[in-house]
Protein backbone atom coordinates (compact mmCIF):
# COMPACT_ATOMS: atom_id res chain seq x y z
CA UNK A 1 0.00 0.00 0.00
CA UNK A 2 1.20 3.36 -0.98
CA UNK A 3 2.18 5.72 1.50
CA UNK A 4 0.60 9.12 2.24
CA UNK A 5 2.94 11.95 1.75
CA UNK A 6 2.73 14.78 4.19
CA UNK A 7 5.05 17.42 3.09
CA UNK A 8 5.03 20.99 6.07
CA UNK A 9 6.55 24.04 4.19
CA UNK A 10 7.75 27.59 5.78
CA UNK A 11 10.70 29.97 4.78
CA UNK A 12 13.81 28.74 4.92
CA UNK A 13 12.65 25.09 6.45
CA UNK A 14 15.04 25.64 9.54
CA UNK A 15 12.45 26.26 12.24
CA UNK A 16 8.52 26.34 12.09
CA UNK A 17 8.29 23.32 9.09
CA UNK A 18 11.02 20.80 10.64
CA UNK A 19 9.05 21.60 13.91
CA UNK A 20 5.96 20.25 12.18
CA UNK A 21 7.32 17.55 10.82
CA UNK A 22 9.38 16.08 14.16
CA UNK A 23 5.48 16.72 15.82
CA UNK A 24 3.45 15.47 13.55
CA UNK A 25 5.64 12.12 13.07
CA UNK A 26 5.64 11.84 16.78
CA UNK A 27 1.66 12.13 17.05
CA UNK A 28 1.43 9.70 13.95
CA UNK A 29 3.64 7.07 15.91
CA UNK A 30 1.87 7.44 18.85
CA UNK A 31 -1.51 6.83 17.35
CA UNK A 32 0.28 3.57 15.77
CA UNK A 33 -0.11 5.03 12.27
CA UNK A 34 2.24 3.81 9.54
CA UNK A 35 0.69 4.56 6.32
CA UNK A 36 1.58 8.39 6.37
CA UNK A 37 4.91 9.67 5.52
CA UNK A 38 5.91 13.40 6.96
CA UNK A 39 8.61 15.14 5.44
CA UNK A 40 9.28 18.98 5.28
CA UNK A 41 10.85 21.67 3.23
CA UNK A 42 11.11 25.65 2.81
CA UNK A 43 9.84 27.99 -0.40
CA UNK A 44 13.34 29.61 0.24
CA UNK A 45 15.52 27.28 1.84
CA UNK A 46 19.35 26.81 2.08
CA UNK A 47 19.97 23.64 1.13
CA UNK A 48 21.63 21.83 3.47
CA UNK A 49 21.52 23.77 6.46
CA UNK A 50 20.42 22.65 9.84
CA UNK A 51 17.88 23.16 11.85
CA UNK A 52 18.09 26.16 14.04
CA UNK A 53 19.36 25.41 17.51
CA UNK A 54 16.68 27.12 18.91
CA UNK A 55 14.37 24.52 17.37
CA UNK A 56 16.42 21.94 18.54
CA UNK A 57 15.91 22.72 21.74
CA UNK A 58 12.80 24.01 21.41
CA UNK A 59 11.84 20.04 20.21
CA UNK A 60 14.19 18.61 22.99
CA UNK A 61 12.36 20.50 25.34
CA UNK A 62 9.20 18.41 24.56
CA UNK A 63 10.96 15.38 24.46
CA UNK A 64 11.83 14.95 20.79
CA UNK A 65 15.52 13.57 20.36
CA UNK A 66 17.10 12.89 16.78
CA UNK A 67 17.06 16.19 15.48
CA UNK A 68 20.96 16.19 14.97
CA UNK A 69 20.96 14.71 11.11
CA UNK A 70 17.97 17.03 9.58
CA UNK A 71 18.89 19.15 6.63
CA UNK A 72 17.11 21.85 5.22
CA UNK A 73 15.76 21.40 1.41
CA UNK A 74 13.60 23.20 -1.01
CA UNK A 75 10.30 22.70 -2.34
CA UNK A 76 10.41 21.24 -5.78
CA UNK A 77 8.34 20.26 -8.46
CA UNK A 78 9.23 16.86 -7.73
CA UNK A 79 8.27 17.07 -4.25
CA UNK A 80 5.46 18.86 -4.67
CA UNK A 81 3.86 16.26 -7.59
CA UNK A 82 4.63 13.38 -4.90
CA UNK A 83 2.86 15.27 -2.14
CA UNK A 84 -0.56 14.13 -1.34
CA UNK A 85 -0.55 17.00 1.29
CA UNK A 86 1.12 20.05 1.51
CA UNK A 87 0.51 22.44 4.89
CA UNK A 88 1.66 25.94 4.79
CA UNK A 89 2.88 27.32 8.21
CA UNK A 90 1.08 30.55 7.09
CA UNK A 91 -0.99 32.23 4.62
CA UNK A 92 2.54 34.03 2.97
CA UNK A 93 4.12 30.80 2.76
CA UNK A 94 0.39 29.56 1.16
CA UNK A 95 0.07 32.19 -1.45
CA UNK A 96 4.31 31.42 -2.19
CA UNK A 97 3.54 28.45 -3.07
CA UNK A 98 0.81 28.91 -5.08
CA UNK A 99 2.75 31.64 -6.64
CA UNK A 100 5.39 29.11 -7.65
CA UNK A 101 3.42 25.69 -8.36
CA UNK A 102 -0.05 27.13 -9.05
CA UNK A 103 -3.46 27.09 -7.09
CA UNK A 104 -4.16 23.05 -6.00
CA UNK A 105 -6.53 21.55 -3.83
CA UNK A 106 -3.71 19.32 -2.10
CA UNK A 107 -1.95 22.93 -0.56
CA UNK A 108 -3.59 23.61 2.96
CA UNK A 109 -2.77 26.70 4.82
CA UNK A 110 -2.27 27.00 8.68
CA UNK A 111 -4.92 30.16 9.45
CA UNK A 112 -6.53 30.09 5.84
CA UNK A 113 -7.96 27.34 4.14
CA UNK A 114 -7.57 24.63 7.17
CA UNK A 115 -10.35 25.15 9.06
CA UNK A 116 -9.68 26.11 13.13
CA UNK A 117 -5.86 27.23 12.50
CA UNK A 118 -3.56 29.84 13.25
CA UNK A 119 -0.70 30.66 11.15
CA UNK A 120 2.58 30.40 12.75
CA UNK A 121 4.92 33.34 13.07
CA UNK A 122 8.64 32.88 11.86
CA UNK A 123 10.58 32.77 14.96
CA UNK A 124 14.01 33.00 12.98
CA UNK A 125 16.16 35.27 14.35
CA UNK A 126 14.32 35.48 17.57
CA UNK A 127 14.86 34.06 21.25
CA UNK A 128 13.62 31.33 22.62
CA UNK A 129 10.05 32.58 23.60
CA UNK A 130 9.07 33.04 20.30
CA UNK A 131 10.49 29.46 19.16
CA UNK A 132 8.39 27.93 22.15
CA UNK A 133 6.08 30.21 21.22
CA UNK A 134 6.17 29.10 17.65
CA UNK A 135 5.99 24.98 18.20
CA UNK A 136 2.89 25.41 20.64
CA UNK A 137 1.04 26.70 17.59
CA UNK A 138 2.04 24.04 15.71
CA UNK A 139 1.17 21.78 18.36
CA UNK A 140 -2.45 23.38 18.04
CA UNK A 141 -3.11 23.21 14.59
CA UNK A 142 -1.78 19.52 14.43
CA UNK A 143 -5.12 18.03 15.84
CA UNK A 144 -6.91 19.64 12.54
CA UNK A 145 -4.07 18.15 10.11
CA UNK A 146 -4.94 15.16 11.98
CA UNK A 147 -8.61 15.60 11.41
CA UNK A 148 -8.67 16.78 7.85
CA UNK A 149 -6.30 13.35 6.79
CA UNK A 150 -8.38 11.06 8.31
CA UNK A 151 -11.25 12.57 6.49
CA UNK A 152 -10.32 13.15 3.73
CA UNK A 153 -7.15 11.40 2.24
CA UNK A 154 -7.41 8.03 4.44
Amino acid sequence: MKKLLVVFVCSGNTCRSPMAEFLFRRFLESEDVENVEVTSCGIKAAEGSPMSPEAVKTLANRGIKGTENFVAKQLTKDIFKKADLIVALSDRILVDIEEQFGENKKILGFGSNLPNTTAVSDPYGQGMFEYEEACSQIEINMSQVAKYIFRNLL
